[in-house]
């Protein structure tokens, strides 16, 4: 009886929610964790129904739970931006809970089995919305969690991070059902047969997709500098730029062989803004170009900050007449430098969201290396082409990375190579520098191209078209990687299709809301005259 009171205390399951989706999201502990996490809130929602309590309460009673979740796991924001990490997980748990809010609305209307699929509408519409509304993050979508363990979702390659998340509410759902109903013998087993095969037959479908072999139609050589400048105290403050990349660029020289095509420095290498028109006389470029003249045959990849004078009116704050960008660069000891626009801004921090007075804004969010001014990005994506290989590179700027369909762009434009520069040192030692580290892997094998990321600091990696980490660095280590990847010659289904599985549910979703809360009465309205 007290186990039963227990059971049905829904701040209890809330916590209890909440600690099993953070645990699903922590490193030591597998991801599959989040097949059962969201069991205790479906309980909340059972109970609520058969209690006949009011929708606000429902809503009161997961957002503790939703609450937490949030805290342990994304918390890790609030060390570069206290404010904007304490408004993200403010707004991300109030949305959560606004799916069951909706979810127990819709059931007490329409029934279980609508329910249900309202639950899973809701849930993918949430997360759709996260990728495409600016002043809230796709970085905790329940799909993400397996990036670290890739072996698992192999299939990603057909869906994207939007099945992974299918796989998690349906999981939920249908054992929330096999618990229910352990008192029926006969319904228990049709119900535990159908939850081996929604929980078993993913998996067994990524072992039989990372089991081919594409053939291989190519290779490139990489050295990857992560070069460990701490950005608090060092990148912007005691050591000029020119130095800092005269280093990197030694580094990198120290490390090259006969195989090696490209060199890739992180983002913002060059914090020092310079106008993209006068580049070839720069004193960075200079650098750069000495450089290359002493190896010929290698390309280079760094991040710089640059102006341009192109005006983007709404996307930017401007300086006169000129746009500022977090740019990805590329030089060939032949050729002039070719810019990339980082197009995927951190809301708040490199784009500027006006919800206080700016006085206010300049207070609480810090200027991370300049960027409070606001990045302008450009409107399509761009590959890199090498100068005597012809192989393309994909240049992906930090934040660009946690968006899946956002990446498919770059392999519409023939991308043979996924290259992440990123500066992961502004969230020190948290579960944030290893969370996006585990995106690579998930790009790889949505698009199945190898992966080269280079880190300041944080996890500089290799990977190959399976998501597998073939190498990597250490965190806050100076380091310097070396290795070549096997290019492929395949396109996925989901570089050419993107996100339909959210742009479905959504849809369902719109569909379920006007026939609930519009359709339904306005017939009643009809037959009551």
């Amino acid at each position: 009886m007290q186990l039963q009171r227990i059971l049905n205390n829904r701040l209890f399951l809330s916590l209890a929610g909440g600690l099993l989706m953070s645990a699903a999201w922590w490193e030591h502990l597998p991801a599959v964790i989040m097949l059962v996490a969201l069991v205790p809130f479906i309980h909340i929602l059972n109970i609520s129904s058969r209690s006949k309590v009011s929708s606000s309460l429902v809503f009161s009673s997961v957002f503790p739970g939703f609450l937490v979740f949030n805290i342990l796991s994304f918390s890790w924001l609030t060390k570069a931006s206290p404010a904007g990490g304490v408004m993200a997980i403010i707004a991300h748990s109030i949305l959560l809970s606004l799916v069951f809010w909706l979810t127990f609305k819709i059931s007490l209307k329409s029934g279980k089995i609508t329910g249900a699929l309202s639950l899973v509408s809701f849930w993918l519409a949430y997360e759709f919305t996260c990728l495409h509304i600016d002043i809230i993050s796709p970085w905790l979508n329940s799909g993400n969690v397996f990036g670290k363990e890739a072996y698992l979702v192999q299939w990603y390659e057909f869906t994207g991070t939007a099945g992974g998340s299918l796989w998690i509410i349906i999981s939920n759902i249908i054992i929330y059902e096999l618990l229910s109903s352990i008192s029926g013998k006969e319904s228990y087993k049709l119900i535990m047969a159908a939850a081996l095969t929604v929980i078993l037959f993913p998996p067994l479908i990524s072992f039989a997709v990372a089991s081919r072999t594409p053939e291989r139609t190519g290779r490139a050589g990489f050295v990857i500098v992560q070069p460990n400048i701490d950005p608090y105290t060092e990148k912007f403050d005691s050591i000029p730029f020119t130095k800092q990349f005269g280093r990197m660029l030694r580094d990198a020289g120290n490390a090259l062989n006969d195989g090696t095509d490209w060199v890739l420095l992180p983002e913002t290498a060059i914090d020092d803004p310079f106008p993209e028109e006068s580049s070839p006389g720069n004193v960075y470029i200079k650098q750069a170009k000495e450089f290359l003249d002493m190896h010929p045959g290698v390309d280079l990849i760094f991040g710089a900050t640059s102006l341009t004078g192109k005006k983007h009116p709404g996307k930017a704050k401007e300086r006169g007449d000129t746009a500022l960008h977090n740019s990805a660069v590329h030089l060939s000891s032949e050729g002039y430098p070719e810019f990339y626009h980082k197009s995927k801004l951190v809301p708040g921090i490199e784009k500027e969201i006006v919800i206080l007075p700016y006085f206010l804004m300049r207070l609480i969010i810090p200027d991370l290396g300049g960027s409070m001014s606001g990045y302008t990005p450009q409107d399509e994506r761009e590959v890199f082409i090498h100068s005597e290989t012809g192989v393309k590179l994909a240049p992906i700027i930090c934040y660009e990375s946690a968006y899946g369909e956002f990446v498919t762009s770059y392999l519409q434009k023939g991308a043979d190579v996924l290259a992440i520069i990123t500066n992961d040192g502004w969230w020190d030692k948290t579960a944030g520098y290893k969370q996006h580290y585990w995106f690579a892997s998930l790009r790889a094998i949505e698009n199945r191209r190898p992966v080269i990321r280079c880190a300041n600091t944080g996890i500089s990696c290799i990977c190959d078209i399976n998501g597998k980490t073939l190498s990597s660095t250490g965190w806050w280590e100076k380091d310097i990687l070396e290795g070549e990847i096997s290019l492929v010659n395949y396109t996925s289904f989901y570089s050419k299709h993107g996100d339909y599985i959210y742009r479905f549910f959504t849809f369902s979703a719109v569909i379920i809301l006007i026939l609930a809360f519009i359709a339904a009465p306005i017939r009643k309205l009809r037959f009551a005259g």
